[in-house]
């Protein structure tokens, strides 16, 4: 604390900064809502491994379009031909068929995107 800095007499203007951020947050989350992340609200993942490295950020920004308002995200695991993709489509909802049409969806937006050529993939989990 530097003795030059009158800590007492500007500690009101603290107090109104600080007041208007709590009131700026408290509107922001009344006005956006909470969207959860794949992080907390749980999902699918799918170990991919392809015939050649590949980009995940690109390999998600491809995918969006298949997964519509849910969330999708690709990952690199081991070496860096090998993604986890996961997405938390219609995860609330207790249907059996929906693995079968995320696979559909993956093999969809994959087939389409950079990152798959004439053989396809290796391995898809």
């Amino acid at each position: 604390i530097s003795p030059k800095i009158r800590w007492v007499e500007i500690r009101k203007k603290g107090y109104i900064a600080s007041s208007i951020a709590i009131v700026l947050i408290i509107i922001s989350f009344f006005t956006f809502g909470l969207k959860q992340g794949i992080d907390f609200s749980g999902g699918y993942n799918y170990k991919i491994r392809l015939d050649h490295p590949v980009q995940t950020d690109k390999i998600s920004e491809e995918l969006k379009p298949f997964f519509g308002e849910y969330a999708v995200s690709a990952i690199t695991i081991g070496s860096n031909n090998q993604i986890r993709v996961t997405t938390n489509y219609r995860i609330k909802e207790s249907d059996p068929a929906i693995e079968g049409e995320i696979a559909q969806k993956l093999y969809d937006g994959l087939k389409r995107s950079s990152c798959w050529n004439n053989f396809g993939p290796i391995y898809c989990q």
